[in-house]
């Protein structure tokens, strides 16, 4: 059973997580650069997150037939990859 890492245990800062996970592939970029200058914000968010798709751990671990109950783990991580890349989608 996973456990929620406490102050004691964690051995790297939250922030050296969140900046592990921020790079964008170079696909996405592809993307968001192919995309009019004129897209409107949500279009070119809503693009860079379906362009984010290959590199899901829920989609991954969903073809690898995950238990259902299971299924909040690899979702929480790709939550997690997509905070931490939303400033590099934006900017």
């Amino acid at each position: 059973m996973q456990t929620t890492p406490t102050h004691g245990n964690s051995h790297t800062p939250p922030s050296l997580h969140h900046q592990a996970r921020s790079k964008l592939p170079p696909h996405v970029l592809q993307v968001l650069n192919a995309l009019p200058p004129d897209t409107h914000p949500m279009t070119q968010l809503c693009a860079a997150v379906l362009a984010l798709q290959p590199a899901s751990k829920f989609a991954a671990a969903y073809q690898s037939g995950i238990h259902k109950s299971k299924y909040w783990e690899p979702f929480y991580e790709d939550t997690l990859d997509l905070v931490a890349k939303l400033p590099e989608v934006w900017y």
